[in-house]
């Protein structure tokens, strides 16, 4: 059973209502407004599949640029998209999804307001 614990526990976090992507948009896609946009509703749209969507934070400079945060009602929804989103391909990048704890969390939502 060891095999099934293991990619939630290279993420060393431990399971929150709040996912972190890595690898789905490169620098370019935050540059335009119209883009962003884009983005902004895509995410909401697919990552809404896996559960109710809280909060959608996706940074367009700073440390948080080219990642997206989700925050979910429940842990359930946000391990549904991990398991959903982790090793998909987004032009030719394969995603990271990860738990991530309601303090980092909280440390976006302050650098992005």
């Amino acid at each position: 059973s060891d095999v099934m614990t293991a990619p939630l526990a290279a993420s060393h976090a431990k399971p929150s209502n709040i996912v972190e992507l890595k690898n789905m948009l490169s620098e370019n896609d935050l540059k335009s407004d119209e883009d962003y946009e884009e983005i902004l509703e895509d995410t909401k749209e697919e990552c809404g599949q896996f559960g109710a969507l809280k909060n959608v934070i996706i940074p367009r400079s700073g440390p948080g640029a080219t990642k997206i945060f989700l925050e979910y009602n429940s842990i359930d929804d946000a391990a549904g998209a991990i398991r959903g989103l982790s090793g998909r391909t987004f032009d030719g990048r394969k995603v990271n999804a990860t738990f991530m704890t309601e303090d980092d969390f909280r440390k976006v939502v302050a650098e992005n307001n």
